[in-house]
Formats: C-alpha cells, structure tokens, sequence
C-alpha cells in the first residue's frame, strides 16, 4: 500500500469517524432535545389537568355556590310568601288580606299560600265585589235593570257603580256640598233622582236633583220654590227618602208636607200632609206611603186622596208584590236595645207570624229574589230569616261598619248589594250563582249515600227513629227525589250501606234484617238490592252468606263487592252470581253510605276495610295481596283510590286520613286528624288533583294530593252528615242541615274570585308596610 493510499484510508476513517461523532452528536442532541419536549409535555399536561381540574372544581363550586343562592332565594321568596299569608288571615280589613294572600300565591304556590287564600274567602263566600271609599256610606239605591248600584256618602257625592264588578262608572258632586238623600231611579232606566239634604234658606236651593244614569250629568232640578208654587208651607229641611208612587213619580217629604214631583219632567204634581214625622218614608203600593212617626208607629198616607191610617211599628221593608210589610219597634233597658220584628199583611196590617226579637238596631228588612227569605240588616251583621215565619237561617258578616241600607241588583236580580257606614259596599251571592261558595237555594238537604262520578245522581238514607231507614234517588241538578222510598224485599228490614255505579245506572242497598224479637241483626245470611236508577224499580236482590256491611258498585255498573260481617266477596252485578268469597274475621259492623271497600279504577283489584285492618286483594281471584293494620284508627271506614290506582286515601272513625301505596301499603305521607268527629266521606276531583274530605260535623277540607296537605281550614262547617259530589272542578256538598253548598277546587278561580271580591289595591303607605322594597304595583289584573 502506497503512502497515498494509506493517507486516503486514513483520510476515509476520520472521516467516517466524524461522521459517525457527528452522528451520534445530533442523536445525543436529539436525545437531548425529546427529552426536554417530553418533560414539557409531561409538564404541560400535568399543568393542563390541574388547570382542567381547578377549572372543574371552580365550575362545581360556581354550580353549588349559584344553587344555594337558588335555594336561598327560594328559601327567602318561600318564607316571605307563607309570611304573607299568615297575615292575611290577621288582616283587618278583608279586602287588605285578600290582596295579601293573592300575594303571597303569586310568589309560592303551596297548599300553605293556597289554603290562606281559601280560607280568607270561606269566611265570608257570599261576598262576591266591592266598592271602597274614604267615607261613610249613608245610603242605596239599584236600578230596575239591576247593572247599577248607586250609593250616597255622607260627604256630597254620589256614586253609580256596575253591580257585577264594583267598578265606579261615575260620580256627582251635590249643589252646595249638601249631603245627598236615598236615590230613586226612574223604571226606564233615563235618570236616577235624590233629595238634595238641604234647608229652606233661599227659594233656588234644590230640594231634589235629577242625574242622568249613563254620565251622572244634571238633567233638572226640583227647587223649594218650586215646592211652594204648589204648597207655600214648605219649610223644615228634605227627608232622606223619597219613595217612588206611582209609574214615575216620587214623593218629596219636607217639613210636614210631602210633595208628589216628576222628576222625568221636573213637575211638581201635588202635596200631601204626612204630619210630624221622622225623615224615613216607605212606599206600600202605587198610591201608598208608610211615614214613620217620632213615637215608633207608622201612618200610612194615600198620596192621591190623603187618606191616613194609623198603624202600630214602623216598617222595615215591604214584599216585592207590597202584600206582607215587616214592622219593627225598637225598645232600649239598660243600655241594651232590641228589635221586635213582625210580619204582617200590608191590607190589614194582621200579624201572619209570630213576632221575633233580634238584639241590636234592625235597620232594614229586605225580601231575596228567587228564595224565601229576607234580609234583616242589623247594626253590622245581616240576618237572612224565612220569609213565611221570619225564624233565622244563617247570619252574613257584610263589612266592619253598620250597615245602612241595602238592594237587589244583578242581571237577574240575583245580588244583594249592601252599604256600611265604614265606607265599604258590598255585593252578595245569596241565591247561589255568583260566589266562590255558593248556597244552592232551594235544593234538597240529604243525608249519608254516594253519588255518581258526573255529580248527577245521587242515592242516600234517611235515618230515622220511628221507623226502618230507607233509600232513597235524588236528581242533584234539581234537587227532585225521583221515587220516594226505593223499594225493598218483603221483610222486617231496613236499608243500610248505599252506593251507585260510576256510570249512575244501578244503585245498591244493604239489607239489614231484623231478628224476630228485635233484639239485633240476622248476621248468617242477607242480601243486597239493586235498583235501575231510570225507573227506581228493583233491578235484581243479590244474595251474600252473612249481614253486608258495606256493598259499593263498580264503575260500569258490572261487579258489586260485599263487605260482611264474616267475609267478602265479588259478585256479578249482572246475575247476582258470585264470583268468589272469603271469610274473614274482625269486626266490619254496618255503616251508612259507600263504606268499607272500593274497586280500584281499572278494576283489576279491591280494598277492603275491617276495623284497623285494610286488605288489597285480586278483584278476580280474591287472592290477598297486601295487608296493613292501622293501630290509631279505632276503625276504618272510607276509601279511595287515586285515578292511577297508585294511592290509597283511607278515612277512619278517630277523624284520621292515612296515605298509603296501593301495592305495599305502606305509608306515602303522614297521617294527618282532619276532623273531630269520624271521616263521612272522599271524594277526588278530576285527575285526582284535589281531595275532599267531609267530617260528621258536615266540615269539608280539601287537600292537594301532590303534597298531601290541607288547603287551609275546612271550606263548610257544622252542616251534619251528608255526602260529596262533584261536577268537573265544582264540589258540592250536601247535607242533612241546610241548604246545599258548591265551591269550585280550581286554584285559578281562587285567584280570580279574590282579586274581584277584593276589588281594589294597595296605597302607596300599605304597599310600604306590606311589600316594603318592592315598588307599588297593581296585585291583580
């Protein structure tokens, strides 16, 4: 190898050699360089996972933070919503808590807030609107067509307002800031005329104003020179009243002259000596007036021939048809006064009943359209009394003030406006077809029964002590008995345990049979009658091998459970035939009305109550499928399902309701006392959104079936033992003492009849107190 070569391969190995040093160099600085980049990155994403869980975290902490603030906020809207109820029930004046319970529901809808509400308008459920002022109110009058209400204060205005809705059409300042008298209005509806209170000080001064109706602009007036063209004796100051005589005229009373005017053309007709006498004038007929003496007796003055006859009291009030007259005389020892009322025929003034004493001042006496009864307004409460023997019905508290006077009104005639000297008028539903709570006049009081799921019919047994209870059909939209006592098998009996199908056409009765001596019940065998409710005729007797306790219908009139005192069982309603039975021991004595077991809605299971026990078992097997005792019951007696068949609401002889799951039985709510006496009756609205309950005092509570929790106090009280239907959302109650009662469960109509009862706002200084912070703004629409 030549020294070239040997210089060339060592040229070549260093060269290799450098490259393979550059090599391993860059691989070094490779090596180098990722390992950086992976502790970056291992940094990086150790920084990116503590970032993204810092960034959870603070997320989760912003989520819980935001929460509580929700829940607090809640917490505190929730707080001062059932604050704001808890003072409307403590309010003063009713219309003040109303608008606080309406408050109070616009910021929690709760049972608590609801049931406020409820209450508040239970308390007084006649009251259907009013109409508020500063002042007094002295006096009333209505219009022939019934759509106004006009009401004098005892500053100088007089106010004409829609009677269905409270709302001020317009108002009229008198001449001379004179206080106004009662107002007349004309038959057809033109003009509305009232004494001007005033003094004879100069021969312009109006003794009496004629108003238009629809602007209270000033049509004419009646001056005391007019009243002396036709009599110069005119003197002494204008009566409060100026009756109507006649088609369309009215007398003026003065001093002791009463003047016949026209207030339609503003002549004045005629005068007629009233003599001395108190400023309170009645009309008796066309041609007829009842003039009130200083002494407590009355004159009564024909207008056309003056003819007087003088009669004994003063009158309260006459009949629409001026037949029968109420007197009054009132008589005041030591320091108590009281009212003697008597009814009398207007003719010849012969008592027709038996005079009656109310404590206090009876003002006025005023016949209720569509009823038989009339309206005594004492001092501040107003007494509805028959009209036939003037014994007392029901009292009514109208306002805090005396009231003062008192008209029919409404589009047909179906309102009772009354006037208080606390500045507060009021209309009331006294026929039942206005109010929240209406008094369904004129209907049939029942007893213990059921009736149908659409509130048509019903069936139920009178009790009696002299003779076997029977059973009887009632058409509940009339009030008619359809067939008198229902018939039953030849035998010494009596009708017990009722019920009807869903459908409302069977109706069945437990026959409960006599022993021979009457020393008990037959308890081996019995029978149940089922009756066709079209033709009330027995439809088929089905017979069961012990006493029935308890027999109820299913809904498609298909099925009966029979409830005995030694078993149950299943039948067809068809055939009578049975479908299974099963013996059973424990008490299941006999109750009236639909009691001691129920079909679940789709029919697929029963319930069956004895004593303190509740069975759930298959409706076509009887096999038992879930038990439960209730120790505190002392005795169930009633139960429902819900419309999901999911809950079961049992009623029992302690006053108890237990909320319990359909399938275990056990518990979905706590057990709550809801009456005193025994729980008489369950009914669910539609959906079974609200349960009703009744008492054996006739006390009937609903309930939200959501929460499980009273709307507030019971909506009736003390009416005795009856029976729940209902109509869609409305609720009758009917019972043995009374006339009937409806009330609509809708919460919604709760809201609205408050707001047009309550019929007003807050002021800015109750808006301060009440809602402080919170600007002033109407509660209602």
């Amino acid at each position: 190898m030549t020294a070239t070569e040997r210089a060339f391969l060592g040229a070549s190995h260093e060269a290799v050699e450098a490259t393979e040093r550059e090599v391993r160099a860059r691989a070094a600085a490779t090596a180098r360089q990722n390992r950086r980049l992976r502790w970056l990155l291992v940094v990086a994403v150790v920084f990116l996972v503590l970032a993204v869980t810092a960034g959870l975290l603070a997320f989760l902490a912003r989520g819980r933070a935001e929460r509580s603030a929700q829940d607090a906020h809640r917490a505190a809207v929730a707080a001062d919503a059932r604050r704001l109820a808890a003072d409307a029930l403590n309010a003063d004046r009713p219309e003040l808590g109303l608008l606080m319970a309406v408050e109070a529901v616009r910021r929690e809808q709760s049972p608590e807030t609801y049931g406020a509400l409820l209450t508040l308008l239970t308390r007084t459920p006649e009251v259907v609107t009013r109409f508020r002022v500063p002042v007094r109110f002295l006096r009333i009058a209505t219009s022939p067509d019934g759509r106004t209400v006009f009401l004098t204060d005892n500053g100088d205005r007089l106010y004409a307002v829609d009677a269905e809705t409270g709302a001020e059409r317009w108002h009229a300042t008198s001449p001379g800031s004179a206080q106004w008298g009662r107002p007349v209005v004309d038959p057809g509806g033109r003009w509305v005329a009232a004494p001007v209170l005033t003094t004879p000080d100069a021969d312009s001064t109006p003794a009496m104003v004629v108003l238009d109706t629809s602007s209270g602009a000033e049509q004419r007036s009646v001056t005391w020179a007019d009243l002396r063209d036709v009599d110069a004796r005119a003197d002494g100051g204008v009566d409060d009243f100026a009756p109507q005589v006649g088609a369309a005229e009215v007398l003026v009373g003065t001093g002791r002259l009463g003047y016949v005017v026209r207030p339609g053309t503003g002549a004045v007709l005629r005068a007629v000596d009233l003599g001395d006498h108190l400023p309170f004038t009645v009309a008796l007929g066309a041609t007829t007036v009842a003039v009130s003496r200083f002494d407590g007796s009355t004159d009564v003055v024909d207008v056309l021939t003056g003819d007087r006859r003088h009669r004994p009291g003063t009158v309260g009030g006459v009949s629409p048809d001026h037949r029968t007259v109420v007197t009054r005389t009132v008589q005041t020892h030591d320091g108590t006064t009281t009212s003697s009322l008597q009814l009398r025929r207007t003719a010849t003034w012969q008592p027709v009943a038996p005079a009656v004493d109310v404590p206090g001042e009876a003002l006025e006496v005023r016949w209720v359209p569509h009823t038989h009864e009339i309206a005594v307004l004492r001092d501040e409460v107003l007494e509805l009394r028959d009209a036939r023997d003037m014994s007392l019905l029901r009292t009514i508290t109208a306002g805090s003030g005396v009231l003062m006077g008192s008209g029919t009104a409404g589009s047909d005639g179906d309102l009772l406006w009354v006037a208080g000297r606390d500045g507060t008028a009021v209309a009331l539903d006294l026929v039942g077809r206005s109010a929240l709570l209406r008094t369904l006049a004129g209907r049939s009081t029942l007893g213990v029964g059921d009736a149908d799921d659409s509130g048509r019919l019903a069936v139920y047994t009178p009790q009696y002590d002299d003779r076997p209870n029977p059973a009887r059909l009632v058409d509940l939209a009339s009030g008619r008995d359809l067939f008198d006592d229902l018939p039953v098998p030849q035998c010494t009996c009596q009708v017990g345990a009722v019920s009807l199908s869903g459908d409302g056409v069977l109706a069945s009765g437990a026959i409960e049979e006599f022993r021979p001596d009457f020393s008990g019940l037959v308890e081996d065998h019995g029978r149940v009658v089922l009756w066709a409710t079209d033709t009330g005729r027995i439809a088929r007797v089905v017979r069961v091998p012990w006493l029935p306790s308890g027999a109820m219908l299913d809904a498609d009139h298909e099925r009966l459970l029979v409830v005995g005192v030694r078993g149950y069982g299943v039948y067809d309603a068809a055939t009578g035939r049975e479908e299974w039975t099963r013996t059973a021991g424990g008490p299941a004595y006999p109750e009236a009305g639909r009691s001691l077991g129920e079909f679940a809605p789709d029919g697929d299971r029963v319930v069956v109550l004895r004593g303190e026990q509740a069975v759930v078992a298959d409706a076509t097997t009887g096999e038992t499928l879930a038990t439960t005792v209730l120790d505190d019951a002392d005795g169930l007696r009633r139960v429902v399902w819900t419309a999901d068949g999911s809950t079961l609401v049992l009623g029992s002889l302690s006053g108890r309701l237990y909320f319990l799951d359909s399938t275990t039985l056990v518990p979905v709510a706590p057990e709550r006392v809801v009456t005193a006496g025994f729980v008489l009756d369950l009914a669910f609205g539609p959906d079974s959104e609200v349960l009703a309950v009744m008492g054996t005092d006739g006390d009937t509570t609903l309930f939200d079936t959501a929460t499980w929790r009273p709307y507030g106090r019971p909506v009736v009280d003390h009416l005795g033992w009856g029976l729940l239907a209902f109509r869609g959302t409305r609720l009758a109650m009917y019972t043995e003492s009374g006339a009937p009662r409806e009330i609509s469960t809708d919460p919604e109509s709760w809201v609205a009849a408050a707001c047009r009862a309550a019929n007003t706002r807050f002021t800015r200084e109750e808006s301060a107190v009440i809602l402080p912070g919170e600007p002033v703004a109407p509660t209602c629409p």
